[in-house]
């Protein structure tokens, strides 16, 4: 670790840039190695960090894109039936993709309108991966207006077990939010007017 210079650092982090990377994921990878050399310093390992005053690259803030209920209802119409309650859970309760893939029969009270979010899906060099929300505050229970609600009953009348997923793939089992995005989410994008649309812009 010693052997480490502010120099070495510069050359990571430019070279972690040229290679492609995201602004926003050399920024995280930066920041993870310079908790790791503030540790060997407090240990008395490090006389000091090598991770100083070293410039990373600029996150631009991508503008956030909001639907107007006109929209989400055409997008809902264009999408396949099987996955209009998906548009319309994720528009109005504002749960991410990842949240609304690894939602179960039995977090949802159709009686009350709400949903509870406390599980998310994620896959990672294709292996689903099934755990709790990144953050505590992200475990939460949302409230659907009654339209909603309805669609949602709907499109869970079929037969079912609690720990079954709400959404699923299109042949059944979890839903992988790749193929998705690519079969279902973009055809429908274009047919509602709405390309580009991401699904987190829900």
């Amino acid at each position: 670790m010693a052997a480490i210079s502010q120099r070495d650092v510069r050359a990571w982090v430019a070279e972690l840039s040229a290679q492609g990377l995201a602004p926003a994921t050399v920024q995280k990878a930066y920041q993870l190695l310079g908790k790791v050399m503030g540790a060997a310093v407090d240990a008395g390992m490090l006389a000091q960090s090598p991770c100083r005053r070293v410039p990373l690259p600029k996150v631009e803030r991508e503008e956030m894109r909001f639907l107007t209920p006109a929209e989400v209802a055409t997008l809902a119409e264009a999408i396949r039936p099987r996955y209009r309650a998906l548009v319309l859970v994720g528009a109005y309760g504002g749960l991410r993709i990842g949240e609304l893939a690894g939602l179960r029969r039995g977090r949802v009270d159709l009686l009350r309108g709400t949903v509870t979010v406390a599980e998310i899906m994620v896959e990672v060099q294709g292996v689903l991966h099934m755990g709790p929300p990144k953050t505590r505050a992200s475990r939460r229970t949302v409230g659907l207006p009654r339209f909603v609600v309805e669609e949602l009953a709907e499109h869970l009348a079929g037969p079912g077990d609690a720990e079954g997923f709400v959404f699923t793939a299109p042949q059944g089992g979890p839903l992988r939010v790749t193929p998705f995005r690519g079969r279902v989410w973009r055809p429908a994008t274009r047919t509602a007017g709405l390309d580009g649309l991401r699904i987190h812009d829900l």
